[in-house]
């Protein structure tokens, strides 16, 4: 396999590199108690290991070399890992100018450990009990497998969804942390990342990358993208956690009508382009199809990602929690939903809802399948951004003779539009999922191991499609596809049969989500209009996700945030809604500036000014 070298202007990117990572939005409930994992034994003392090595480029003489930097212990784990008791990696490597990381894929040699008394806490979210079928998570097909074939035992701490984020609070005013931490970044609210290290709640990761090989190997194996490696570092030597990441990525989102339906009017799915093309289809599907209201927003977000519908207009009608989404314009910080296309978009939505187009319930019917998921079942709605995977799921429960969904070409204002905001619209690369490991963990190194596992080659299968014969099979045409029995709700049995996104680190193949005959097509339909024949120029787009503010501006951010977008989601969706006369636009927007939102423009045309100076020829990412 070919090694891949970044070019030197990179590298001083790279070195210069001193940020936070992207959040995710964590959710909230009801706290619960957390049970304390059983301490390991350690069986042996390694010897004290070497100086850490220099990451300055070796000489013609010199190979380079990994060694941890700092002592470590290896009870129950040692000659399957990826370095030795002294911390010498047993893999290529080479210089990548900040860092010597792996040089090609590291293949472990199972079991990572062979002491099944040796056990490690996690949290895990439990989407649907009814689903566990024996007395304990570690029990079922997926985790028994995945336990045979590693030698590590799991704890599985098993909470309701949105009971993670309070067991994560109080496990750490505790001080009682599992070993391994899912979403950490997300979940941590008192201060910035690198204080989850400094005040030794989690491992830094970087001190450990022996152990962490083809995590790492991600980012010189894959074309450059500052935004990963952006994610990966919260400075050139601190990493808090390992992010999942997607193979054969594609779009979280899709705008989907029920193929089938249109067919029996007479409309051509890949004609629907523009937002007057998809009027005229939902004044037909009304009209002719007897869908009383067939459009369907997402929630109270109205978009489900920043862009899905309104890339077309260059903006974004994503109502969150907090800020809005921001875009450029002509060098200039502008934030949506304040700007004269957001002004046109809720012009837009309100004719619609008027005139009975859009489901009249939008507001309270959330944003999860399970509230959504009904009307979109029962053909009530008929045209939504939909999470393609959630499609087979849809298939199997109405049980209507060729019932299918469709995903028309990204919607704009005219023919031949050129995109230039993007975000919603992109291939999704990063999960959901993310890893820190306790630094209290009895044995980092098999914790830390573990993960990495499944960023191999043998571990991507294994997270991303399960058990042969209980989850998946191979079809006539030697493709892996999913059984009947997972085909049934193959969204959540996911979460429980194989890997989990929401929960569990690793590569995992997005083409798991189209795995079914009716999936297959709607995959090629959708990753049409997106690489590589679609005009995505993203000019508009926040440069990058390494474009941050200092931590004592996010903190000033995030005093700002909750009034703002408080402020937002009550007076914008009343311009949807028609409550609130588009006349009082402009104050709205006065409004919302002088609530908070004009100093965080202030603050972001800073850190925008400062990374175009620096790096000038910069390009999106996938652009």
């Amino acid at each position: 396999m070919a090694k891949v070298r970044l070019p030197k202007r990179l590298v001083l990117i790279l070195l210069t590199l001193a940020m936070t990572v992207s959040l995710f939005a964590a959710c909230s409930g009801s706290g619960t108690t957390v049970t304390d994992a059983p301490a390991a034994t350690a069986t042996a003392t390694p010897a004290a290991t070497t100086a850490p090595a220099s990451t300055d480029a070796p000489t013609a003489t010199e190979e380079p070399a990994l060694t941890m930097p700092i002592p470590v212990e290896l009870p129950h784990a040692g000659d399957s890992l990826a370095a030795d008791a002294n911390g010498v990696a047993k893999f290529a490597v080479e210089d990548v100018g900040y860092g010597i990381f792996a040089s090609e894929n590291y293949d472990y040699e199972l079991p990572l450990s062979t002491n099944s008394d040796v056990e490690l806490s996690m949290y895990y979210w439990l989407f649907d009990p009814m689903l566990q079928t024996t007395d304990s998570m570690r029990d079922m097909p997926y985790q028994t497998y995945i336990r045979d074939k590693t030698g590590v035992n799991l704890n599985y701490i098993t909470l309701a969804f949105d009971a993670v984020q309070p067991a994560f609070q109080i496990a750490l005013a505790a001080d009682d942390l599992p070993d391994i931490v899912i979403n950490p970044t997300s979940y941590y609210t008192a201060g910035t990342q690198t204080q989850l290290v400094d005040e030794n709640y989690l491992v830094n990761l970087y001190d450990y990358r022996a152990y962490m090989p083809n995590y790492l190997y991600q980012i010189p194996r894959f074309e450059y993208d500052m935004d990963m490696v952006a994610q990966y570092f919260v400075t050139p030597e601190i990493m808090v956690a390992m992010w999942g990441y997607y193979e054969n990525p594609t779009p979280d989102l899709a705008n989907m009508f029920r193929g089938d339906i249109l067919e029996n009017i007479g409309i051509d799915i890949k004609t629907i382009n523009t937002y007057d093309k998809v009027y005229d289809a939902l004044v037909r599907l009304q009209t002719e199809g007897g869908i009383a209201n067939p459009m369907q927003l997402y929630g109270p977000m109205i978009e489900g990602v920043p862009g899905a519908f309104f890339a077309g207009m260059n903006t974004s009608i994503y109502i969150g929690a907090g800020v809005p989404a921001s875009r450029i314009d002509n060098g200039k910080v502008v934030y949506t939903l304040t700007e004269e296309p957001d002004r046109k978009a809720a012009e837009l939505l309100n004719k619609w809802s008027v005139e009975g187009l859009i489901d009249p319930n939008w507001q309270e019917s959330g944003t999860a399948s399970t509230s959504r998921g009904p009307a979109l079942l029962n053909s009530q709605n008929v045209f939504s951004q939909i999470a393609p995977g959630v499609t087979a799921d849809m298939i199997v429960e109405s049980g209507i003779p060729g019932y299918y969904w469709a995903s028309c070409p990204n919607i704009a204002e005219t023919e031949n539009y050129e995109f230039r905001y993007s975000r919603g619209m992109k291939p999704l690369k990063l999960d959901f999922a993310s890893w820190g490991i306790n630094a209290k963990c009895k044995n980092v190194p098999l914790a830390i191991s573990y993960g990495d596992y499944f960023y191999s080659e043998e571990g991507k299968f294994d997270l991303s499609w399960g058990t042969e014969g209980v989850s998946y099979y191979y079809d006539e045409q030697g493709a892996v596809s999913w059984t009947d029995f997972m085909l049934d709700r193959v969204t959540i049995k996911m979460t429980m049969f194989a890997g989990s996104h929401f929960i569990e680190v690793g590569l995992v193949d997005r083409a798991r989500a189209y795995a079914y005959p009716e999936g297959r097509k709607l995959r090629e339909m959708i990753m049409a209009y997106v690489i590589p024949d679609y005009p995505f120029k993203g000019g508009n787009d926040w440069p990058s996700t390494a474009a941050k503010p200092t931590d004592e501006k996010l903190r000033e951010v995030a005093a700002l945030q909750g009034d703002i977008g408080t402020y937002i989601s009550e007076n914008y969706t009343q311009f949807v809604t028609g409550s609130k006369p588009l006349s009082e636009w402009d104050a709205y927007v006065t409004a919302v500036y002088n609530i908070g939102l004009g100093r965080v423009q202030d603050i972001y045309q800073g850190v925008y000014d400062s990374f175009i100076e620096k790096y000038p020829d910069y390009k999106q990412p996938g652009v």
